[in-house]
């Protein structure tokens, strides 16, 4: 059983506090990014490509994450803030709108990169794991994913008893097997997309089973819709996607690549 702790925060001044979960979100993104640049350059793609790419990627992702969060998570929030909550962005995020946004930024710079449009998606989705890991670890720290009661040997002793911490084992689920695995698999120059369609299959799966574990009896549990929560809705169109393109790939439809 792991102890319950408080979110660790930093105070900075006055009433102004810097909380653990903001450095490590921050320290991910920064990581991230140098890794787009460095594996885009010897991808041989144009700086200014990869800054539009990251720009149209992180800001639909961020943006679409938050309203995901306000309309499918917490409805009620509109209710009480009106509709300005959506634009504070900062405010609340989901993973699965988060994705969506990434893809769909990525989805308008398609036309600009042509060939190595799929280059450059799995380079900015590998980026995303390893900030993902930094993000997920700051969610377990932060204590915002409590799941159901349990006497699991990983739970997390929450006040009120023992319940499993979902961001935590997001995370484990990241660092030993999402991480190492896009590295092992990019340095046997797949296909381009590959690595979407095989992050998208692992990550739909464990997302959608791990979501059975959430917390039903506290307040502000997520919502239910048809028996499954909304991430969960969205792992299954997440692994539709990732089968179409594992066939699309397999029919040879998108060129091969290879690092200079």
């Amino acid at each position: 059983m792991i102890p319950y702790f408080p979110a660790p925060k930093f105070h900075l001044y006055g009433d102004v506090s810097y909380h653990l979960f903001g450095f490590l979100v921050s320290l991910g993104i920064i990581l991230g990014i140098l890794f787009v640049y460095k594996q885009s350059a010897k991808a041989g793609i144009e700086k200014l490509e990869i800054t539009k790419s990251l720009w149209a990627t992180l800001g639909l992702g961020f943006l679409l994450s938050h309203v995901v969060s306000i309309l499918f998570y917490h409805p009620e929030r509109i209710n009480s803030e009106g509709l300005l909550v959506l634009l504070k962005f900062w405010d609340g995020m989901s993973s699965l709108g988060g994705f969506l946004g990434g893809f769909l930024g990525m989805a308008i710079m398609f036309k600009r990169l042509k060939t190595k449009a799929w280059i450059m998606t799995d380079i900015i989705l590998q980026a995303l794991i390893i900030g993902w890991v930094f993000g997920r670890l700051g969610c377990a720290f932060a204590h915002d994913h409590p799941g159901a009661l349990t006497d699991f040997f990983l739970a997390f002793n929450y006040p009120g008893g023992p319940r499993h911490n979902l961001g935590f084992y997001e995370f484990l689920f990241t660092l030993f097997i999402l991480l190492p695995y896009s590295f092992i698999l990019q340095k046997r120059k797949p296909q381009p997309g590959t690595l979407v369609a095989w992050t998208c299959l692992l990550y739909s799966l464990t997302r959608f089973g791990l979501d059975f574990l959430r917390a039903s009896d506290i307040p502000g549990a997520n919502i239910r819709y048809l028996g499954l929560t909304f991430a969960q809705h969205g792992c299954i169109f997440l692994f539709l996607f990732g089968t179409w393109l594992f066939f699309h790939l397999k029919k040879n439809l998108i060129n091969s690549y290879e690092f200079q």
